[in-house]
């Protein structure tokens, strides 16, 4: 059996080789803490943290998995959060940095005033980050669709991954 890192490994590479890739544009310096601290202050800095750390210069995806709520989901966090990108993936997602809210207590006016932050509505309408206590997570509900979610988002979702992944 393969150990779940390089399962994980495996999995990320194969993502490399789809034909749409989500893009993070970065408008302005990253900040130096990205690369050591799991930031959740605010829907910008979540996402920096889940980005960043699935990139495949600085693949952490045990950081990356912090910015899930994982309340009533069964499944590996690690596994997930790769499953969440190769959605991002395979929707073809571009996300500016700059249109993100930087703002611990953002609401979205659009939805009922709720400290909800949506990556896009009318492509993802079922992955958004919600304020969880003082953090911002990618919601409970998106993170348990994303075994459903994962069928189809990309041509390399037809390959059979019939890996078993063991800690």
């Amino acid at each position: 059996m393969m150990s779940k890192r390089l399962c994980l490994v495996f999995i990320f590479f194969i993502s490399l080789f789809q034909h749409a890739h989500p893009q993070l544009i970065t408008d302005n310096e990253l900040p130096s803490s990205i690369e050591e601290d799991v930031n959740l202050n605010s829907p910008y800095h979540t996402t920096l943290t889940f980005f960043y750390n699935l990139d495949r210069n600085h693949f952490f995806p045990e950081r990356a998995a912090k910015t899930l709520d994982l309340k009533n989901t069964e499944g590996d966090p690690e596994e997930l959060a790769i499953k969440l990108q190769q959605i991002f993936e395979g929707k073809g997602i571009v996300i500016r940095t700059s249109e993100i809210p930087n703002d611990a207590n953002f609401t979205d006016s659009t939805a009922n005033g709720e400290q909800r932050f949506y990556f896009d509505k009318v492509k993802l309408p079922a992955i958004f980050l919600d304020k969880v206590g003082n953090q911002w997570k990618f919601s409970s509900f998106s993170v348990a669709r994303l075994p459903t979610s994962i069928a189809r988002p990309t041509p390399m979702a037809q390959i059979d991954f019939s890996i078993s992944c063991q800690k």
